[in-house]
């Protein structure tokens, strides 16, 4: 009886003080100073998040912490302060290591105003209210106003962004900034209409490794209360350590591979995975049957795989699925120019399907980009989307996935252009037979289609790619459909066969480069 007493005073010895704070979760450093504000009601916002702890830091008197080392205590910064105090050299050159190196930054409201001493702090922030004329990047702008009580009507540009993930619309009343500096190429999720403020109302962008996330809102009570700020709020600290930790959607950086996601429609065409013991039956019942009893198996499943492709299922109504991708941006990308630059659409094969994003990595584009001497030319933005487990590629998922991209990316039009391996050749197929005239060129490698329909791909420029010894997908797939377009009257097409390669066709495909000079020829507006 003694023992369990004593282990039970120990277990509540073990509990923290404050049983209203969570165990475990984020901890984050609050910045304020310099402007007077509702201290209660502010903090009452991060009160409300569950699992996110805070301290409080107050400038000027505690501008060393902003420092390198601040990220072993802290998993975000989130600066409400309006620091216009003098700022030494070598705590500017700190904060700004701090965020470069990958400590997430939240700027908010007032923090836009500070800082005026911080040359680098407009860049880092990706915006700054002006208290004077100030030249920028060679060019000058104009001091910023502000002014008190606006009703501002607030429109979400991104939804499927994570800060901005289930926020509709909006309206606020808060103090309006106007003439901002905005540096180009931030990713802008709000914007208003007001004549009283910037349009650029909230945005995020990348300080070195340190993803920022500013919002121009949160002056005062009022706007504390507003339940649309405070969801912004809590989903961009949380999306800011969440980059900071995974690398999952970070701000692109030209010149480098990021993960990226979108919520779309879900598949509805979902294979239930089988298990070793029911795949070593398989292969059992397989291996007693005359080669070809097999061959007639494999021509009635591939003809049910192209009835599916040729006809596919409507994506889910209510459910919806998340597709992750790496995106690449060439070296030289910008963003709002004149200049586009083409797609390159990568699908893998089945062995990648799953959510450990970097299978997809394993082979093709992806791959290469992983050689920075090869990044620093690419010229194609790469997009290489990861199938869920379970599921084949569905070419009305993927076409909504091209769609949410064209809107985000300076992307050419007439130069979008797929391509895949295996279940990937498969993809690149049914995507050219759904769209025909979306993309400018196709490579499929080791993939078929049914040359029934052929005649839908007389107009597009395809090489396909297929080695002759191939066991897992047979060389005929490739060579019967590459005929028939001919047959139809295909002018566009080629194909190389490997004599004595099996199924990695691949490797020798994409390590070549004459195929990314022939798809830069390739226009849609040629055709």
């Amino acid at each position: 009886m003694k023992n369990a007493i004593l282990f039970v005073l120990l277990l509540i010895a073990a509990l923290p003080l404050n049983a209203n704070e969570p165990i475990s979760g984020h901890k984050i450093l609050v910045v304020t100073g310099g402007h007077g504000f509702d201290k209660t009601n502010f903090f009452k916002m991060f009160d409300a998040m569950p699992g996110i702890r805070y301290d409080k830091a107050e400038l000027p008197k505690e501008m060393g912490l902003l420092a390198p080392g601040l990220e072993k205590k802290y998993d975000l910064i989130l600066s409400y302060d309006m620091n216009n105090f003098s700022v030494t050299e070598e705590q500017q050159a700190n904060y700004a290591k701090l965020i470069e190196s990958g400590m997430p930054l939240v700027v908010m409201h007032h923090s836009i105003c500070g800082y005026d001493n911080l040359p680098l702090y407009p860049k880092m922030i990706g915006g700054k209210y002006l208290h004077k004329p100030t030249v920028i990047d060679e060019k000058e702008c104009p001091v910023s106003t502000y002014k008190h009580d606006v009703d501002m009507n607030i429109e979400v540009l991104d939804k499927q962004h994570p800060i901005t993930k289930g926020v509709e619309n909006f309206t606020i009343h808060d103090e309006g900034y106007k003439g901002l500096y905005i540096k180009p190429g931030v990713n802008v999720l709000l914007k208003t209409d007001s004549p009283d403020a910037t349009s650029e109302v909230a945005w995020t962008t990348r300080y070195g490794k340190g993803p920022v996330f500013a919002i121009v809102l949160g002056h005062d009570k009022e706007a504390y209360s507003n339940p649309t700020l405070r969801k912004l709020l809590e989903q961009g600290i949380r999306w800011g350590i969440d980059v900071a930790k995974t690398g999952r959607n970070a701000e692109p950086v030209p010149g480098k591979q990021v993960v990226q996601s979108v919520d779309l429609p879900a598949n509805t065409v979902f294979r239930t995975k089988r298990s070793e013991a029911e795949r070593n039956a398989e292969k059992s019942r397989r291996d007693a049957l005359t080669e070809e009893q097999r061959n007639v198996e494999d021509k009635e499943r591939r003809l049910k795989s192209f009835e599916e492709t040729k006809n596919p299922r409507p994506l889910s109504a209510t459910e919806k699925q998340t597709i992750s991708y790496w995106l690449f941006l060439p070296n030289d990308y910008a963003a709002k120019t004149d200049k586009k630059w083409p797609l390159l659409l990568f699908l893998h094969g089945s062995g990648e399907r799953g959510d450990l994003i970097d299978n997809v990595k394993v082979h093709g584009p992806p791959k290469l980009l992983g050689d920075p001497a090869k990044a620093k030319v690419w010229p194609f933005i790469t997009v290489s989307p990861q199938c869920p487990d379970g599921n084949s590629w569905s070419p009305t998922q993927l076409g909504l996935l091209l769609d949410d991209l064209e809107k985000k990316y300076e992307i050419d039009r007439d130069r979008i252009y797929v391509t895949g391996l295996s279940m990937g050749g498969f993809g690149t197929w049914g995507m050219l037979h759904q769209f025909p005239k979306r993309f400018a060129a196709g490579v499929p490698i080791c993939g078929g289609f049914d040359p029934a329909v052929a005649e839908r791909f007389v107009d597009t420029p395809i090489w396909v790619f297929h080695g002759a010894k191939d066991k897992a997908v047979p060389v005929s797939l490739s060579t019967d459909l590459v005929d028939a377009i001919k047959k139809n009257g295909g002018k566009r097409v080629r194909s190389t066969v490997y004599p004595d390669l099996d199924h990695d066709s691949w490797t020798a495909s994409y390590d070549n480069p004459e195929l990314y000079r022939w798809l830069l020829e390739q226009k849609r507006s040629g055709r």
